[in-house]
């Protein structure tokens, strides 16, 4: 008598792939959810940064003493701990107050809105909003934080007395806190 080759997996087989799977599972969700996370803050400081040096570009073409602004989008609804966060604006200060009044006609030159997604931009140095003069200089120099409650890696974002804007990665410690000294 001949014996047929067997052409199905049996149960044993199965249950030890679909075991395997799940531990490989186990393993790489949270690394995934890290990884989306740390790709949205870098998205975000992207736009941020594409935003400060729009703005720049603009008080430099413009070649005037009026003021060129950066502004988060509600300044009356503020949140203090995600100033930038949900959206900003760039906007001329026509009268040079360094306040934005819808009334007088001010320039909105351009919006940048975010979805809800819990990255925070905040000022470190609480000196909103970011002005910069004709040449391209701004008022002052600026410091933001941009990071995530969840995920403990973050970035600084510089702004020098020249304009130059710089990034700056904060690996985690041994501790497994970040080494900037982020407070999100």
């Amino acid at each position: 008598m001949i014996m047929k080759a067997q052409s199905a997996f049996t149960l044993l087989e199965l249950m030890t792939t679909v075991a395997v799977i799940a531990i490989l599972a186990s393993i790489a969700i949270p690394s995934m959810r890290s990884t989306l996370i740390n790709n949205r803050i870098t998205s975000k400081t992207n736009e941020f940064i594409r935003a400060i040096n729009y703005l720049r570009s603009e008080a430099i073409i413009h070649n005037n003493s009026i003021a060129h602004q950066i502004q988060a989008l509600d300044i009356n609804d503020i949140n203090i701990s995600n100033e930038f966060g949900e959206g900003f604006r760039v906007w001329v200060d026509l009268n040079n107050d360094g306040d934005y009044e819808e009334d007088i006609g001010i320039d909105v030159v351009k919006e940048f809105r975010f979805p809800n997604d819990n990255i925070i931009i905040n000022d470190a140095n609480d000196s909103t909003p970011i002005q910069y003069g004709n040449r391209g200089r701004p008022f002052m120099t600026y410091r933001f934080n941009i990071c995530n409650h969840e995920h403990p890696q973050g970035r600084i974002v510089r702004i020098s007395r020249t304009g130059h804007v710089s990034v700056e990665s904060c690996p985690l410690t041994e501790g497994g806190s970040n080494s900037c000294n982020l407070n999100c």
